[in-house]
């Protein structure tokens, strides 16, 4: 079971592994570089766990996704925010997890970018 996606995009997806090791080791000083920091993370382990047809690895990063969503509320990127919202609700969705896709699918509605 898997999307097909064009070769270069999940080869573009898998080069982010490298560039994310080095986010995890940069030691965020303030509550607003650790948010830009959390964030930037799970989109790209998100984007990588889609693009390898990872859904249950992407599924195991709920739980801490959303404790890290709730405590850095207000300090993310609404964008970012979004998205990894949307990549999280997709990947339970393949992973057959349909309760907590729809618990994410209304999130997603609840979220306001302008």
């Amino acid at each position: 079971m898997g999307i097909p996606l064009p070769p270069e995009f999940v080869l573009q997806a898998l080069g982010h592994s490298e560039k994310i090791e080095k986010i995890k080791r940069f030691k965020p000083t303030n509550e607003i570089e650790k948010a830009s920091s959390f964030q930037l993370i799970r989109y790209l382990e998100l984007l990588i766990c889609i693009g390898k047809s990872e859904f249950r690895k992407a599924a195991a990063l709920e739980f801490e996704t959303e404790k890290k969503l709730g405590q850095y509320s207000g300090k993310l990127n609404k964008t970012f925010e979004l998205t990894i919202c949307i990549n999280l609700a997709v990947s339970l969705w393949l992973n057959l997890e349909f309760d907590k896709s729809l618990k994410w699918t209304k999130k997603i509605l609840k979220i306001k970018l302008s």
